[in-house]
């Protein structure tokens, strides 16, 4: 499991230095994840070391949004005068999800389709 830590933290490091020396404005730790995730495509999907490392991890993930959810009821006066626009960008930022997922369900359903395979019916 000690590599498969160090491969996921190196990954994140070349995204920082990737960032850091091309000015890219993303987050590092978005390039080196899409690093990561190239680093799968030999085999097709995750080493079983790898493949642990992440559930175990996932088990922590909503830790990672509680300094934010703090961060946003720390100044009230600031969160009331911008209340208006916080749920405009929640709802703005929902339809577009739902929208994403959707246009991804029909394409590949589509996909699954034009291979023959059954995808299932919706219940009544």
């Amino acid at each position: 499991m000690m590599l498969a830590a160090a491969k996921v933290l190196a990954c994140f490091a070349l995204g920082d230095a990737a960032v850091a020396l091309s000015g890219l404005p993303v987050p590092g730790a978005a390039i080196g994840l899409l690093a990561l995730l190239a680093s799968f495509a030999p085999t097709g999907g995750p080493d079983p070391e790898t493949a642990a490392l992440f559930d175990r991890v996932v088990a922590h993930a909503p830790v990672l949004f509680v300094p934010a959810g703090a961060g946003l009821f720390a100044d009230p006066a600031l969160l009331g005068a911008n209340a208006a626009l916080l749920v405009l960008a929640v709802a703005a930022g929902t339809l577009v999800t739902l929208a994403v997922t959707g246009a991804a369900a029909t394409l590949a359903i589509a996909a699954f389709a034009r291979r023959g395979r059954h995808v299932a019916e919706p219940g009544p």
